[in-house]
């Protein structure tokens, strides 16, 4: 088996809306569950995101702002580390 290769099961979960004023919200869930015999590089197992998006130029400019929280497998939690918080700022031009 290759020393890079994460197999097992997941689940993604995802909803969202699209306001009338070209605002949108979302929020994701991942999880994943690594099989026996997967390499072990895989330290988060949860993952957390709500995602705010303001659609400009009739969809063709598109500005969004992530933040989310990787949670950390429950053998590797600590007393004071148990995940990861992220922001993430993008902005998208359709030509």
């Amino acid at each position: 088996m290759l020393s890079r290769l994460n197999v097992g099961s997941g689940l993604n979960l995802q909803a969202g809306y699209v306001l009338p004023s070209d605002w949108a919200f979302a929020a994701r869930y991942s999880t994943l569950q690594n099989d026996i015999s997967a390499a072990s590089f895989a330290d988060y197992n949860r993952f957390y995101t709500f995602v705010t998006t303001k659609y400009l130029s009739q969809h063709n400019l598109k500005m969004q702002f992530e933040i989310g929280y990787d949670a950390l497998k429950s053998s590797l939690k600590t007393a004071t580390q148990s995940g990861s918080y992220y922001t993430n700022l993008q902005v998208t031009v359709q030509l």
